[in-house]
């Protein structure tokens, strides 16, 4: 079983930056996730479709590793949720999370310095 996406996880409320996202559905976005497990991701970038749901995404680990996940790839080292992200606003009301809106051209560049496995 996949371990649940790094937005799935819950936190306690707290905004990071209200007022600043955008309240149309934004397609790409970051995260910075503020935790101390060494082998957890700590900043993850994501592309949704209308439904919210994943389209790619890359997880970058403390080292500087950036692994990515597909459709054709959605289950190795960084994967696919398996349902709908919710809101930025609610991701980003989590004090363990930093939102950060992105255009497509910025989650691109990310995604080329991505690989899919170890």
């Amino acid at each position: 079983m996949r371990r649940p996406n790094s937005c799935e996880r819950s936190g306690a409320a707290q905004p990071a930056i209200s007022g600043y996202l955008p309240s149309v559905v934004t397609r790409h976005f970051a995260a910075a996730w503020h935790h101390d497990h060494a082998d957890e991701p700590v900043f993850m970038w994501h592309e949704l479709d209308d439904g919210r749901n994943e389209v790619r995404c890359v997880e970058e680990f403390r080292d500087g590793t950036r692994f990515r996940a597909d459709a054709a790839h959605p289950d190795g080292v960084t994967g696919l949720s398996e349902k709908p992200l919710p809101p930025l606003e609610d991701i980003d009301e989590q004090d363990a999370f930093t939102v950060h809106p992105l255009t497509a051209d910025e989650f691109q560049r990310i995604w080329d310095s991505a690989r899919y496995d170890r």
